[in-house]
């Protein structure tokens, strides 16, 4: 996969080569507190808008419950709580599951059969301690696609070939 990062100094890739990349435009985060210089994108999870950070040191992309509350993967939470009271463990209790979602558009590309860590973000302040909805994208979601940062223009640029130089279809503009 291939990757570069512009930070304060202009892509010497033109407009024309990039033409055919997805372009998604980063954003500050949205909820309150220290923005500790990092960018978002949005998620689109069941008619629902989540702010989500792309993380290129992580291999997986996590959510927090509070992004699926109101939707069918919203039980499975319940579901491992009775699963754990049943088995009868004790302490601190951290509910996480991992969880194939069926489709999420994560920066407009469409992830099909997509595997999710759910988790609570207790201990991270970007949204709040968990508080809010919040996604974290790993780098699985390119899914073997090259990409370029674009800091000073807060653009991420995806190519719309995957490694193997099949194009993907399911790019959403």
């Amino acid at each position: 996969m291939f990757a570069k990062l512009f930070v304060g100094q202009k892509p010497d890739i033109s407009k024309k080569e990039l033409r055919r990349w997805h372009s998604v435009r980063l954003k500050k985060n949205p909820y309150k507190g220290d923005k500790y210089g990092l960018y978002f994108l949005t998620s689109e999870l069941a008619n629902k808008r989540i702010p989500t950070m792309f993380d290129t040191g992580s291999n997986f992309t996590a959510l927090n419950w509070k992004s699926v509350k109101g939707t069918p993967v919203a039980k499975e939470r319940k579901l491992l709580k009775q699963k754990w009271q049943i088995n009868g463990a004790v302490g601190e209790f951290k509910p996480k599951r991992y969880v194939r979602m069926d489709r999420v558009y994560i920066g407009g590309l469409a992830l099909d059969m997509h595997l999710f860590l759910m988790m609570d973000f207790e201990n991270l302040p970007l949204n709040n301690y968990g508080k809010y909805p919040f996604a974290i994208a790993g780098i699985d979601i390119l899914r073997g696609r090259d990409f370029i940062l674009d800091f000073p223009h807060r653009k991420l640029y995806i190519d719309t070939k995957n490694k193997r130089g099949n194009s993907s279809p399911r790019i959403k503009r």
